[in-house]
């Protein structure tokens, strides 16, 4: 009698204890699994979010550096040949040739486009063909619009020239343009959106 009790006392797991057994490891490993993908998407949004703003950055590097070194081409034309919300043209010896060349920024399809444009004679008066070089420096992220835009212009701090596409006589009145660069890679997506802006004072104003 006494060695049958012991028997039973020593017996293996039950079949119910099995069973919540199995539930509680899978309970303990899908959490497991549920830690690690959310810390790899955590950690996949933040890389992205710092690539973003590394090529925004390199964007304004671009963009004011070329701004800083426009110059007339003749003695009637500005040195501004479009100057619009989401496009703009100007003139600047960007390779310290002594010739300047064209430079065309413009947002199409959620993308910041750059093309440069070397003269085709020994001018002044300068003159440009129809075979610039494109170069994309931000790709499908902008989020910019007419609310928005990528350009601003002023003439004096306070003063802004909202005539848009600005005429010949307005580019010339240009002293200072306001760059701002709205990113988002996916609509309702983390990481949020961001901005990023910068001021430009044009140089040899009269």
């Amino acid at each position: 009698m006494l060695f049958s009790r012991l028997l039973r006392e020593e017996k293996g797991f039950t079949l119910t204890e099995y069973v919540i057994g199995l539930a509680l490891l899978g309970m303990v490993l899908q959490g497991g699994y549920m830690f690690s993908f959310y810390g790899e998407r955590s950690y996949d949004q933040t890389a992205e979010a710092v690539a973003d703003r590394a090529e925004s950055a390199a964007a304004l590097k671009h963009i004011t550096k070329d701004l800083r070194e426009a110059t007339t081409i003749s003695e009637v034309d500005p040195r501004l040949a479009v100057a619009d919300k989401n496009e703009l043209t100007l003139y600047a010896d960007i390779d310290n040739d002594l010739e300047p060349e064209r430079i065309h920024y413009d947002m199409s399809n959620q993308s910041l486009t750059k093309e440069i444009t070397e003269p085709d004679n020994t001018g002044p008066p300068w003159t440009y063909p129809n075979n610039a070089t494109s170069n994309v420096i931000v790709n499908q992220r902008l989020k910019n619009s007419g609310n928005e835009p990528i350009f601003r212009y002023y003439y004096e701090p306070t003063n802004e020239l909202t005539n848009v596409p600005l005429n010949a006589a307005d580019r010339t009145e240009v002293r200072i343009i306001e760059v701002h660069l709205l990113l988002d890679k996916k609509d309702n997506i983390a990481p949020e959106p961001f901005s990023m802006s910068a001021e430009v004072f044009m140089r040899n104003v009269e």
